[in-house]
């Protein structure tokens, strides 16, 4: 099962993703809708740190792991695109609860 957390501290906000889905073994689709959301994920904040609209950005990727974490203020426009890669985990877990969960 991939289990997602998100979490917010004051400024600090940090997405865990691990574990794999176990929905189809060998040539896992679902697995891979979660890894696609991850690495869009990664590239977007990579971007926008490089362009100042983060700060303090660390990301973590390996196989079955993705770790984001950022400081940004509250009108940032990237708090819109993290909510957007969380609702397509949503959508994911809501679909595929067995495989799939979410804490967010």
């Amino acid at each position: 099962m991939t289990q997602i957390t998100y979490e917010r501290h004051y400024d600090k906000h940090v997405l865990v993703c691990a574990g794999h889905t176990q929905y189809s073994p060998g040539s896992d689709i679902l697995c891979s809708a979660v890894s696609i959301l991850c690495y869009c994920a990664k590239a977007y904040f990579e971007k926008a740190y490089a362009e100042g609209a983060v700060t303090d950005l660390k990301v973590a990727l390996d196989k079955g792991f993705f770790a984001l974490s950022f400081e940004c203020e509250e009108n940032s426009y990237a708090l819109e695109v993290l909510k957007a890669v969380i609702e397509g985990f949503d959508i994911l877990s809501e679909q595929f609860p067995d495989h799939i969960s979410l804490d967010a």
